[in-house]
């Protein structure tokens, strides 16, 4: 994929690092990524390096279509399927300068800014959005909405949050304003803090790389009555959210990060497109918004912190309605829609058996079935536990972007010949579930050392299968059971 965003003093690090765990996510299903930036800094190209990404500069006039085309003649060359946008300039011009190039294009948007959407698709990560922001798109842009999607960084993912205690008072409070603030907004919350009557606080100061202030928050935390730390382009983020108890905040992408780890915050609006994501916060009960705080404001700041910090039951509801926001797949979930897979696989367990008997005797499965009679439920429940207890049998739940199970993939091994079944519910039919399901599955089976070939037997009337397991790869080979037509998939 190319991922055009930029990243800079100017507009901050927002649209890059959340672009950065997409591209993570994206790498991770085996996929290549480049930004193309026509501004971008230090630490963003370290942060791209380091999860091996590429990079390619951008000549043309930034947001103008000539840039568009620009991108689009990258994605040309290096066989990109898709284009990621993410700018607050990126208007439906530019964006349909990007599809010409034939490739498709994600916007990642805000807001709702733009009177028309052109783009495949529009991701809109924020707990405000609604259909309602993209009434006026093309017949073919889909949406992805809402928090979900949150794009949380690999570190996020990799760490599961903890099981939070909220104390009697808080003590370890962590400020973190963005990779930029240029307006040195945290120097006001510094000096609120330490205008806060509360003995032993312990405040962790958290400064992007591209920070133009550090010598003046040096001094001021020099004056400081409570112990302050400052840490600059911080690489342990999920350790210090797990350290605090309460965050001071912007309400960028950072209050999605802070939701999943669970930590009571105060949000700041530091730029215009922060507004609407710290009022949707504090209107569903995740976070208390201070709006736009002026240097003036100090008394104020400090007043709410020091409100929060003795308030242990507010502490305990707001990081319990955060954390419900945020299940850290978010990245994951993109993804898989941009590489076209809705489903992901699990394997079943004995709490699944009810759900896969119901699923075997439903009228259309018994019909494809070479056995069409119904079966008793003594006898699946035999089958069900002869088969999780069976190291030659591998069966796997296939579940949708909702997390709702749709079907079921069953492989029986022998030698290095393994046997597959498919089951889709009759909810989830005409999804394109099947051909997903037969991908992913056969591609774990063969990661088996054992497995050289998988086979599936198919009743000559049911074109629904024969239709999903070509599609999936599959060869169909001369049949040496009657009434059927074998399909087979191999290794080598």
């Amino acid at each position: 994929m190319i991922i055009r965003a930029d990243a800079s003093t100017r507009i901050g690090m927002g649209h890059f690092t959340r672009c950065l765990a997409l591209a993570q996510a994206w790498m991770e299903l085996g996929g290549r990524t480049i930004f193309a930036m026509s501004e971008t800094t230090a630490t963003a190209d370290a942060h791209r390096q380091s999860a091996g990404a590429g990079a390619f500069r951008l000549s043309a006039s930034r947001g103008s279509v000539l840039e568009a085309l620009e991108t689009a003649a990258l994605a040309g060359r290096e066989r990109a399927e898709w284009i990621i946008a993410d700018s607050y300039e990126f208007a439906p011009g530019y964006q349909q300068a990007l599809r010409g190039g034939g490739g498709r294009v994600l916007l990642v948007d805000d807001d709702g800014r733009y009177q028309r959407y052109e783009t495949d698709l529009v991701l809109n990560q924020n707990v405000y959005a609604t259909e309602s922001l993209y009434a006026d798109r093309a017949a073919h842009t889909r949406t992805l909405l809402g928090p979900r999607y949150a794009l949380l960084r690999g570190q996020f993912r990799e760490s599961p949050p903890p099981a939070r205690t909220i104390p009697p008072h808080a003590r370890n409070v962590l400020v973190t304003l963005g990779g930029a603030d240029a307006a040195n907004v945290t120097q006001t919350v510094v000096e609120a803090l330490q205008s806060i009557p509360e003995d032993g606080l312990q405040v962790t100061v958290v400064i992007g790389g591209n920070n133009p202030h550090r010598a003046s928050l040096e001094r001021a935390m020099g004056a400081s009555r409570c112990s302050i730390r400052l840490v600059q382009d911080a690489k342990n983020m999920p350790e210090l959210m797990t350290w605090a108890d309460l965050a001071i905040s912007g309400a960028g992408s950072t209050t999605l990060e802070l939701a999943y780890m669970g930590v009571p915050m105060l949000l700041l609006v530091l730029a215009d497109n922060q507004r609407a994501v710290a009022e949707g916060m504090q209107n569903l009960g995740a976070a208390h918004n201070l709006g736009v705080v002026e240097p003036s404001a100090q008394p104020t700041v400090a007043d709410a912190i020091g409100r929060l910090i003795l308030d242990q039951e507010e502490r305990e509801r707001l990081s319990r309605v955060a954390s419900a926001l945020v299940d850290g797949w978010g990245a994951t979930r993109v993804a898989r829609a941009l590489a076209g897979t809705s489903i992901h696989l699990r394997p079943a367990t004995a709490g699944d058996a009810r759900l896969l008997f119901e699923w075997a005797n439903e009228p259309e499965v018994r019909a494809a079935s070479f056995n069409s009679e119904p079966i008793p439920w003594a006898d699946h429940e035999r089958w069900f536990k002869s088969r999780l207890a069976d190291p030659n049998a591998v069966l796997l739940i296939a579940q949708n972007d909702e997390d709702q199970p749709v079907g079921v993939a069953r492989f029986q091994t022998a030698g290095p010949v393994a046997t597959i079944s498919i089951s889709v519910s009759a909810s989830s039919r005409g999804c394109g579930y099947g051909r997903q399901m037969i991908e992913l599955a056969s591609k774990l089976v063969l990661d088996r050392p054992e497995v050289a070939t998988i086979r599936a037997l198919v009743k000559p009337e049911n074109t629904a299968s024969v239709r999903a397991f070509l599609a999936a790869g599959y060869r169909e080979e001369t049949s040496a059971e009657a009434g059927t037509r074998t399909f087979i998939f191999s290794s080598r």
